[in-house]
């Protein structure tokens, strides 16, 4: 970790197995960890349906949380990611949250990147003998990398998901501090938890 670059919350990445057999992992992951007092589950993710660059439009965040959090969510999309021509859209059309999904259900605000290639290619080699890292093209996997690296930094950073503090506020302990920031006013630690199945390509510890 370089010095000062240190998020305000822990990012976790987490793989899986067992999805398709009933998302038996993810599920276990979830029932061992809701209803811990010390942590506080601020945002998951998700890349269920391949780690493609975007090429155009189609390619979407499906959010899912309150109008304010989209807002939010757009914000940093648009601002961070779109500026460097990178065609990505955030949506709440898709609901499906795949791994994360009984923490989407628990009002924990959510994405799952769907490229604009997982039906028209992804999907000729999903679950065939070919379904390798080889279906990848080059800079595929450096793009998406860019994309969920800056939206969780900004996130594990920012002052407040207000509402979705706020809702949690009156169940969880609270300690004086002498921080601004609204999402810091808590004793528990806020835990940002980053979910990519794809591929691995951050840690914090």
């Amino acid at each position: 970790m370089f010095k000062g670059m240190r998020p305000r919350r822990t990012i976790r990445v987490v793989l899986w197995t067992a999805e398709e057999q009933g998302y038996y992992g993810s599920q276990y992951y979830y029932q061992t960890h809701v209803n811990r007092t010390d942590k506080q589950f601020f945002f998951v993710s998700e890349s269920d349906k391949g780690a493609f660059r975007p090429r155009n439009w189609n390619s979407t965040f499906d959010f899912n949380g309150s109008p304010i959090q989209r807002i939010q969510m757009k914000e940093i999309v648009e601002n961070l990611i779109n500026v460097y021509g990178i065609t990505i859209n955030v949506t709440d059309e898709n609901t499906d949250q795949g791994d994360v999904s009984l923490w989407a259900e628990n009002g924990v605000p959510a994405v799952n990147y769907r490229p604009d290639s997982f039906q028209s290619y992804y999907f000729r080699y999903h679950h065939t003998n070919a379904d390798y890292m080889t279906a990848f093209e080059e800079g595929d996997l450096e793009y998406v990398a860019f994309m969920f690296a800056t939206t969780v930094n900004v996130i594990a950073n920012m002052d407040c998901w207000c509402e979705h503090e706020q809702s949690h506020s009156s169940s969880t302990p609270t300690t004086p501090t002498t921080s601004s920031s609204t999402s810091l006013q808590y004793g528990t630690e806020m835990t940002l938890f980053m979910i990519i199945i794809s591929f691995l390509f951050i840690s914090i510890d």
